[in-house]
């Protein structure tokens, strides 16, 4: 009887180890994934600049804020997870996002589609040139992120390589929550 009860015991020492191998990676891979800051997710951000132009041209005198009609159509939403959804007018836009450290972040897949039939929204004459500008700074990117304010973000490209009196792209944001 000895012998069952310490085969039993044993079987059972090692079912809890492996049971405690599982939950353990399960809880690290949970955590890798989940490393989008809180103050930036479940927020709806209104677009209000694209800084889109070449570093050759950056720091030129170039108009590059949304006007007070194309900002009020303007957002995103980040997920906590991986995605990320938004409009500019018509346009319908989403991609895939992922949270890294040292405050960065990396969007892909970023797609723009005409929504006007779907949802009712009409279309503006600068609404698909928008998706388009926001399109080229955000997707397949590396960026930083930053809050000037509570109120305030800012999505700056990491690759782009500039001169001291250069500016690097950019978007800027204002919660609207």
């Amino acid at each position: 009887m000895t012998r069952s009860r310490t085969r039993r015991g044993m079987r059972r020492g090692r079912t809890a180890a492996a049971v405690a191998t599982v939950i353990g990676t399960a809880a690290a891979l949970v955590a890798c994934g989940s490393d989008a800051p809180a103050e930036l997710v479940d927020v709806r951000w209104q677009i209000t600049r694209i800084e889109d132009a070449p570093a050759e041209e950056s720091g030129t005198a170039v108009a590059n804020g949304l006007s007070q009609t194309d900002q009020t159509r303007s957002w995103i939403a980040l997920g906590g997870n991986t995605s990320f959804t938004g409009a500019i007018g018509c346009m319908a836009l989403s991609g895939s996002i992922e949270w890294m450290e040292d405050e960065k972040v990396h969007f892909e897949d970023l797609k723009a589609r005409d929504a006007s039939e779907e949802d009712g929204t009409d279309c503006m004459p600068n609404d698909e040139a928008l998706a388009d500008r926001l399109i080229e700074v955000l997707d397949d990117a590396e960026l930083t992120w930053s809050t000037p304010s509570d109120e305030e973000m800012r999505l700056t490209r990491k690759d782009d390589k500039v001169a001291d009196w250069q500016t690097k792209r950019f978007v800027e944001f204002i919660a609207t929550y």
